[in-house]
Protein backbone atom coordinates (compact mmCIF):
# COMPACT_ATOMS: atom_id res chain seq x y z
CA UNK A 1 0.00 0.00 0.00
CA UNK A 2 1.37 3.28 -1.11
CA UNK A 3 -0.34 6.89 -0.60
CA UNK A 4 -0.34 9.93 -3.03
CA UNK A 5 -1.46 13.34 -3.25
CA UNK A 6 -2.53 14.73 -6.67
CA UNK A 7 -2.56 18.82 -6.83
CA UNK A 8 -3.92 20.66 -9.45
CA UNK A 9 -2.94 24.17 -10.00
CA UNK A 10 -6.11 25.51 -12.05
CA UNK A 11 -7.09 29.31 -13.28
CA UNK A 12 -10.00 29.48 -10.83
CA UNK A 13 -9.61 26.52 -8.68
CA UNK A 14 -7.10 24.38 -6.82
CA UNK A 15 -7.82 21.01 -6.43
CA UNK A 16 -6.43 18.28 -4.01
CA UNK A 17 -6.83 14.33 -3.95
CA UNK A 18 -5.51 12.10 -1.30
CA UNK A 19 -5.11 8.52 -2.40
CA UNK A 20 -4.44 4.84 -1.02
CA UNK A 21 -3.17 2.76 -3.67
CA UNK A 22 -3.03 -1.07 -2.55
CA UNK A 23 -1.35 -2.60 -5.67
CA UNK A 24 1.40 -0.99 -7.42
CA UNK A 25 0.80 0.87 -10.45
CA UNK A 26 -2.63 -0.83 -10.53
CA UNK A 27 -5.54 2.37 -11.17
CA UNK A 28 -8.14 -0.21 -10.42
CA UNK A 29 -6.71 -0.08 -6.77
CA UNK A 30 -6.50 3.40 -6.28
CA UNK A 31 -8.75 4.58 -3.01
CA UNK A 32 -9.90 8.65 -2.96
CA UNK A 33 -9.63 8.96 1.05
CA UNK A 34 -10.32 12.70 0.48
CA UNK A 35 -10.42 15.06 -2.21
CA UNK A 36 -11.25 19.35 -1.59
CA UNK A 37 -11.50 22.08 -3.88
CA UNK A 38 -10.71 25.57 -3.10
CA UNK A 39 -11.69 28.74 -5.28
CA UNK A 40 -8.09 30.62 -5.12
CA UNK A 41 -8.77 32.71 -7.93
CA UNK A 42 -5.39 32.28 -9.66
CA UNK A 43 -5.97 34.19 -12.89
CA UNK A 44 -8.13 37.07 -11.26
CA UNK A 45 -6.98 40.59 -12.19
CA UNK A 46 -3.68 39.72 -14.23
CA UNK A 47 -4.87 36.27 -16.86
CA UNK A 48 -5.24 38.44 -19.46
CA UNK A 49 -1.80 40.83 -18.81
CA UNK A 50 -0.35 36.83 -18.46
CA UNK A 51 0.50 37.72 -14.78
CA UNK A 52 -0.26 36.45 -11.55
CA UNK A 53 -0.86 39.15 -9.09
CA UNK A 54 0.46 39.40 -5.67
CA UNK A 55 -2.93 39.21 -4.03
CA UNK A 56 -3.64 35.88 -6.11
CA UNK A 57 0.49 34.36 -5.45
CA UNK A 58 -1.13 35.18 -1.69
CA UNK A 59 -3.83 33.22 -1.63
CA UNK A 60 -2.21 30.37 -3.83
CA UNK A 61 0.51 29.57 -1.26
CA UNK A 62 -1.80 29.76 1.91
CA UNK A 63 -3.77 27.25 0.17
CA UNK A 64 -0.80 25.21 -1.28
CA UNK A 65 0.18 24.88 2.33
CA UNK A 66 -2.82 23.95 3.72
CA UNK A 67 -2.90 21.03 1.18
CA UNK A 68 0.80 19.71 1.49
CA UNK A 69 0.19 20.15 5.30
CA UNK A 70 -3.16 17.71 4.76
CA UNK A 71 -1.12 15.50 2.87
CA UNK A 72 1.69 14.99 5.22
CA UNK A 73 -1.10 14.30 8.20
CA UNK A 74 -2.58 11.67 5.73
CA UNK A 75 0.74 9.86 5.40
CA UNK A 76 1.78 11.14 2.10
CA UNK A 77 5.63 11.36 1.33
CA UNK A 78 6.79 13.95 0.08
CA UNK A 79 7.93 12.29 -2.90
CA UNK A 80 4.53 11.05 -3.62
CA UNK A 81 3.03 14.72 -3.71
CA UNK A 82 2.42 15.58 -7.37
CA UNK A 83 1.26 18.99 -8.59
CA UNK A 84 0.62 20.34 -11.85
CA UNK A 85 -0.03 23.85 -13.18
CA UNK A 86 -1.95 25.16 -16.21
CA UNK A 87 -2.93 28.29 -17.82
CA UNK A 88 -2.28 30.38 -15.39
CA UNK A 89 0.91 29.25 -14.94
CA UNK A 90 1.97 28.19 -17.94
CA UNK A 91 1.74 32.00 -19.72
CA UNK A 92 2.41 34.62 -16.78
CA UNK A 93 5.27 36.54 -17.55
CA UNK A 94 6.17 36.39 -13.73
CA UNK A 95 5.82 32.42 -13.76
CA UNK A 96 9.55 31.89 -12.49
CA UNK A 97 8.76 34.02 -9.04
CA UNK A 98 5.83 32.66 -8.54
CA UNK A 99 7.54 28.55 -8.79
CA UNK A 100 10.15 29.89 -6.92
CA UNK A 101 7.78 31.39 -4.27
CA UNK A 102 5.74 28.21 -4.21
CA UNK A 103 9.32 26.07 -3.91
CA UNK A 104 10.25 27.96 -0.85
CA UNK A 105 7.50 28.56 1.15
CA UNK A 106 5.20 25.06 0.57
CA UNK A 107 7.95 22.52 -0.82
CA UNK A 108 6.11 22.42 -3.55
CA UNK A 109 8.08 21.41 -7.06
CA UNK A 110 5.13 22.65 -9.83
CA UNK A 111 4.81 20.67 -13.15
CA UNK A 112 3.66 23.11 -15.67
CA UNK A 113 1.68 21.71 -18.28
CA UNK A 114 1.55 23.10 -21.90
CA UNK A 115 -1.97 22.94 -23.64
CA UNK A 116 -1.32 19.18 -25.46
CA UNK A 117 -0.34 17.77 -22.37
CA UNK A 118 -3.63 19.53 -20.24
CA UNK A 119 -5.92 18.07 -23.21
CA UNK A 120 -4.29 14.36 -23.10
CA UNK A 121 -4.50 14.21 -19.19
CA UNK A 122 -8.42 15.82 -19.46
CA UNK A 123 -9.02 12.59 -21.76
CA UNK A 124 -7.34 10.13 -19.93
CA UNK A 125 -9.41 11.37 -16.83
CA UNK A 126 -12.71 11.28 -18.35
CA UNK A 127 -12.19 7.86 -19.96
CA UNK A 128 -11.83 6.68 -16.89
CA UNK A 129 -14.83 8.33 -16.09
CA UNK A 130 -17.31 6.63 -18.85
CA UNK A 131 -17.06 4.54 -21.82
CA UNK A 132 -16.70 6.60 -25.28
CA UNK A 133 -18.74 5.54 -28.33
CA UNK A 134 -17.78 4.33 -31.58
CA UNK A 135 -19.60 7.21 -33.08
CA UNK A 136 -17.25 10.82 -32.89
CA UNK A 137 -17.43 12.58 -29.62
CA UNK A 138 -16.37 16.01 -28.03
CA UNK A 139 -14.58 16.51 -24.64
CA UNK A 140 -14.22 19.92 -23.57
CA UNK A 141 -13.21 21.62 -20.72
CA UNK A 142 -13.75 25.01 -19.58
CA UNK A 143 -11.01 26.23 -17.24
CA UNK A 144 -10.39 29.57 -16.00
CA UNK A 145 -7.37 29.84 -18.20
CA UNK A 146 -7.83 27.78 -20.96
CA UNK A 147 -10.22 25.54 -23.27
CA UNK A 148 -9.27 21.75 -23.63
CA UNK A 149 -11.40 20.41 -26.88
CA UNK A 150 -10.73 16.98 -27.75
CA UNK A 151 -12.45 14.86 -30.35
CA UNK A 152 -12.19 10.99 -29.94
CA UNK A 153 -14.15 8.26 -30.28
CA UNK A 154 -13.81 4.51 -28.05
CA UNK A 155 -10.79 4.31 -30.78
CA UNK A 156 -9.01 6.98 -29.17
CA UNK A 157 -8.51 11.10 -29.93
CA UNK A 158 -8.82 12.17 -33.52
CA UNK A 159 -8.36 15.94 -32.82
CA UNK A 160 -7.23 18.06 -29.73
CA UNK A 161 -6.54 21.83 -29.08
CA UNK A 162 -5.97 23.91 -25.79
CA UNK A 163 -7.10 27.77 -26.41
CA UNK A 164 -6.55 30.42 -24.42
CA UNK A 165 -10.22 31.62 -23.61
CA UNK A 166 -11.22 29.99 -20.56
CA UNK A 167 -13.69 31.58 -18.03
CA UNK A 168 -11.44 34.28 -16.36
CA UNK A 169 -10.48 35.41 -19.62
CA UNK A 170 -14.03 35.68 -21.26
CA UNK A 171 -15.38 37.27 -18.07
CA UNK A 172 -12.86 39.81 -17.61
CA UNK A 173 -13.23 40.53 -21.40
CA UNK A 174 -16.79 41.09 -21.66
CA UNK A 175 -19.02 40.59 -18.48
CA UNK A 176 -18.66 44.12 -17.54
CA UNK A 177 -22.24 43.95 -16.09
CA UNK A 178 -24.90 42.66 -13.85
CA UNK A 179 -26.58 40.74 -15.25
CA UNK A 180 -24.87 40.48 -18.51
CA UNK A 181 -25.88 42.68 -21.45
CA UNK A 182 -27.01 41.28 -24.66
CA UNK A 183 -24.66 43.00 -26.49
CA UNK A 184 -21.73 41.69 -24.27
CA UNK A 185 -23.84 37.94 -25.29
CA UNK A 186 -22.83 39.31 -28.85
CA UNK A 187 -19.62 40.22 -28.54
CA UNK A 188 -19.12 36.95 -26.88
CA UNK A 189 -20.59 34.92 -30.12
CA UNK A 190 -18.24 37.55 -32.22
CA UNK A 191 -15.43 36.31 -30.02
CA UNK A 192 -16.21 32.68 -30.39
CA UNK A 193 -16.50 33.01 -34.30
CA UNK A 194 -13.13 34.73 -34.16
CA UNK A 195 -11.43 32.20 -31.66
CA UNK A 196 -12.15 28.89 -33.16
CA UNK A 197 -12.55 28.57 -36.79
CA UNK A 198 -9.99 25.25 -37.02
CA UNK A 199 -12.91 23.90 -34.12
CA UNK A 200 -15.15 24.45 -36.50
CA UNK A 201 -13.07 22.95 -39.33
CA UNK A 202 -12.58 19.84 -37.27
CA UNK A 203 -16.56 19.37 -35.96
CA UNK A 204 -17.29 19.44 -39.66
CA UNK A 205 -14.78 17.24 -40.31
CA UNK A 206 -15.14 14.43 -37.76
CA UNK A 207 -18.86 14.88 -36.84
CA UNK A 208 -18.73 14.05 -33.36
CA UNK A 209 -22.49 13.72 -32.50
CA UNK A 210 -21.95 13.89 -28.73
CA UNK A 211 -20.20 16.59 -26.31
CA UNK A 212 -18.97 15.42 -23.00
CA UNK A 213 -18.10 18.41 -20.63
CA UNK A 214 -15.61 17.85 -18.11
CA UNK A 215 -15.68 19.06 -14.56
CA UNK A 216 -16.42 22.63 -13.33
CA UNK A 217 -19.26 24.53 -15.35
CA UNK A 218 -20.57 21.06 -16.58
CA UNK A 219 -20.97 19.86 -12.66
CA UNK A 220 -22.51 22.85 -12.33
CA UNK A 221 -25.52 22.98 -14.89
CA UNK A 222 -25.88 19.57 -13.76
CA UNK A 223 -26.82 20.57 -10.57
CA UNK A 224 -28.88 23.25 -11.17
CA UNK A 225 -30.35 21.26 -13.48
CA UNK A 226 -31.12 18.19 -10.93
CA UNK A 227 -32.18 20.34 -8.54
CA UNK A 228 -35.04 21.29 -10.84
CA UNK A 229 -36.79 18.18 -11.38
CA UNK A 230 -36.21 17.65 -7.94
CA UNK A 231 -33.72 15.28 -7.59
CA UNK A 232 -30.78 15.57 -5.18
CA UNK A 233 -27.56 15.80 -6.42
CA UNK A 234 -24.83 13.59 -5.50
CA UNK A 235 -21.56 14.44 -7.52
CA UNK A 236 -19.11 12.89 -5.18
CA UNK A 237 -20.55 9.46 -5.06
CA UNK A 238 -20.78 9.45 -9.29
CA UNK A 239 -18.18 9.81 -12.22
CA UNK A 240 -20.94 10.58 -14.61
CA UNK A 241 -24.34 12.05 -15.53
CA UNK A 242 -26.59 13.56 -18.03
CA UNK A 243 -28.27 16.83 -19.41
CA UNK A 244 -30.78 17.23 -21.90
CA UNK A 245 -29.92 20.18 -23.68
CA UNK A 246 -33.40 21.51 -24.00
CA UNK A 247 -33.39 21.87 -20.19
CA UNK A 248 -29.73 23.19 -20.56
CA UNK A 249 -31.05 26.12 -22.77
CA UNK A 250 -33.70 26.94 -20.46
CA UNK A 251 -30.95 27.25 -17.21
CA UNK A 252 -28.48 29.40 -19.52
CA UNK A 253 -31.18 31.65 -20.41
CA UNK A 254 -32.14 32.19 -16.30
CA UNK A 255 -28.64 32.64 -16.19
CA UNK A 256 -28.23 35.28 -18.20
CA UNK A 257 -30.86 37.56 -16.82
CA UNK A 258 -29.95 36.95 -13.23
CA UNK A 259 -27.57 39.13 -11.04
CA UNK A 260 -24.83 37.26 -9.32
CA UNK A 261 -26.64 37.69 -5.96
CA UNK A 262 -29.41 35.87 -7.53
CA UNK A 263 -27.20 33.21 -9.34
CA UNK A 264 -25.38 32.44 -5.85
CA UNK A 265 -28.70 31.62 -4.71
CA UNK A 266 -30.14 29.34 -7.94
CA UNK A 267 -30.89 26.17 -6.12
CA UNK A 268 -27.47 23.49 -6.91
CA UNK A 269 -25.25 26.52 -7.77
CA UNK A 270 -21.74 25.64 -6.63
CA UNK A 271 -20.81 28.94 -5.69
CA UNK A 272 -17.23 29.21 -6.48
CA UNK A 273 -18.61 28.91 -9.79
CA UNK A 274 -21.52 31.72 -9.71
CA UNK A 275 -18.99 34.32 -11.70
CA UNK A 276 -17.92 33.10 -14.24
CA UNK A 277 -21.03 30.88 -15.23
CA UNK A 278 -22.48 32.97 -17.47
CA UNK A 279 -20.02 33.22 -20.07
CA UNK A 280 -18.94 29.53 -19.68
CA UNK A 281 -22.69 28.97 -20.64
CA UNK A 282 -22.47 30.91 -23.32
CA UNK A 283 -19.93 28.70 -24.74
CA UNK A 284 -21.64 25.63 -24.16
CA UNK A 285 -24.53 27.20 -26.06
CA UNK A 286 -22.60 27.94 -28.74
CA UNK A 287 -20.44 24.77 -29.11
CA UNK A 288 -24.05 22.62 -28.87
CA UNK A 289 -25.59 24.97 -31.69
CA UNK A 290 -22.29 24.08 -33.79
CA UNK A 291 -22.92 20.10 -33.14
CA UNK A 292 -26.51 20.07 -33.58
CA UNK A 293 -26.47 17.46 -30.68
CA UNK A 294 -29.64 17.50 -28.19
CA UNK A 295 -27.78 15.43 -24.89
CA UNK A 296 -24.96 16.39 -22.68
CA UNK A 297 -23.11 14.17 -21.03
CA UNK A 298 -20.68 14.79 -18.27
CA UNK A 299 -18.09 13.41 -16.35
CA UNK A 300 -16.74 14.67 -13.21
CA UNK A 301 -13.36 13.63 -14.09
CA UNK A 302 -10.82 15.62 -15.70
CA UNK A 303 -7.55 16.55 -15.38
CA UNK A 304 -6.52 15.47 -11.75
CA UNK A 305 -7.75 11.90 -12.48
CA UNK A 306 -5.50 11.96 -15.55
CA UNK A 307 -2.70 12.90 -13.80
CA UNK A 308 -3.59 10.47 -10.83
CA UNK A 309 -3.83 7.58 -13.55
CA UNK A 310 0.00 8.35 -14.93
CA UNK A 311 1.65 8.76 -11.20
CA UNK A 312 -0.06 5.50 -10.22
CA UNK A 313 1.61 3.85 -13.76
CA UNK A 314 4.62 5.24 -13.81
CA UNK A 315 4.56 7.07 -16.83
CA UNK A 316 4.77 10.50 -15.76
CA UNK A 317 3.88 13.66 -18.04
CA UNK A 318 6.18 13.79 -20.66
CA UNK A 319 8.35 17.05 -21.33
CA UNK A 320 6.63 19.52 -19.00
CA UNK A 321 6.90 23.20 -19.07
Amino acid sequence: MEKFAIIDLGTNTFNLLLLRVDAPQDVSSVRVEHMERHGVRLGEGGINEQRILPEASDRAVKTLRYFTELAEKHGVPDKNIVATGTSAVRNADNRQDFLHRVNKETGLRIQVLDGQQEASLIYEGVCQALSLKEENSMIVDIGGGSVEYIICSSRGVLWQKSIEMGGQRMMELFHRHEPILPSECRQLEEYFDKMLPELLEAIACYSPVELIGSSGTFETLAAIYERKIGYEPDTESRSSFWLPVGQFELIHSQLVKNNLEERLIVPGMIPLRAKMIVVASCLVKYLVKQMQTDMIRISSYALKEGVMKRVIEGSGFGNPI
